[in-house]
């Protein structure tokens, strides 16, 4: 099979590259770092993304997108690994809380939510796992208790990656009602993180600040018209957007990055020359190869 990119993608890749050597600083080596420039930057830089098109080109037009085709995405995700993903978070808003969104939400909720991810505006966190559901996600415990025109949350949320960014919204599931089967009786709320009641918590790890956080809700009032589809949907839209929520992560991009680099330090070293050295790396561009066309399959 011929996977060989036509002079159109092979021109938007160069200019992408361009574009990339203009805008990323010398200091830049991705989110997971203790530097507190990096999210102002990535925030800034995915605004830059979005006047150009290119933040949010898997999407739909009418929601700013650019239906773009699926080798176009592959090469702009292939440039972002390759540069320490200077997207930062937006991954969750771009890959599937924005399709779930588009999927499932209210006209008035698309018109609401999804222009100010497609500007690069706005970054969300996912309020899913919990200390007594993590793979088990249908444990969950945090409730929302219907009150008048608003759900009243109660709960906790674990390993909530960028809460402390701070997100400004959160995709959150919560039970509200009591069902027979686990899986019922959840629905998905959206959150936004300014609401009293809501405190966060970052735990220390070694992916770097903003990675993973612990997330406190009491009494927090969410109207009605932030949950998002039916009431009692939440697994059904969970399991679609967790389908869609790291798919494409061009890994082997950035692998394939730091081979070069490696390349070049081993011919300034001087050992270019050693039969075993050689042997290792091409091993390691075999590997390389391999995991794109696997990808690309």
């Amino acid at each position: 099979m011929d996977f060989a990119f036509t002079e159109d993608e092979e021109r938007f890749r160069a200019e992408l590259r361009a574009f990339l050597a203009e805008e990323l600083p010398d200091w830049w080596r991705g989110m997971f770092v203790d530097d507190p420039r990096a999210i102002p930057f990535t925030r800034a830089f995915c605004r830059k993304l979005a006047a150009r098109g290119w933040l949010t080109m898997s999407w739909p037009r009418e929601w700013g997108g650019q239906e773009a085709s699926v080798w176009k995405q592959a090469i702009l995700r292939e440039e972002m690994w390759a540069h320490d993903e200077p997207r930062g978070p937006q991954y969750m808003n771009l890959n599937y809380i924005g399709p779930c969104i588009m999927r499932f939400g209210s006209e008035a909720q698309k018109r609401r939510f999804l222009p100010p991810m497609a500007a690069g505006d706005v970054l969300w966190t996912q309020g899913f796992s919990e200390p007594g559901a993590g793979s088990d996600l249908a444990a969950v415990a945090t409730r929302a208790e219907a009150r008048g025109d608003h759900l009243v949350v109660n709960g906790n949320k674990l390993w909530s990656s960028y809460a402390d960014a701070p997100a400004d919204w959160c995709f959150l599931l919560a039970r509200t009602g009591v069902a027979a089967r686990r899986h019922e009786g959840l629905s998905i709320l959206l959150v936004d993180m300014r609401t009293p009641g809501i405190t966060v918590r970052p735990i220390d790890s070694m992916a770097g600040p903003h990675e993973l956080n612990e997330m406190f809700f009491d009494e927090v009032r969410v109207p009605r018209d932030c949950l998002l589809g039916a009431e009692g949907q939440g697994w059904e839209i969970v399991t679609i957007g967790l389908t869609f929520e790291r798919i494409g992560v061009a890994r082997y991009a950035r692998a394939g990055r730091v081979i070069a680099l490696l390349v070049e330090h081993v011919k300034a070293a001087g050992l270019a020359g050693d039969a075993d050295v050689r042997r290792k790396l091409a091993e390691l561009r075999v590997r390389h190869e391999a995991a794109r066309l696997l990808n690309y399959r």
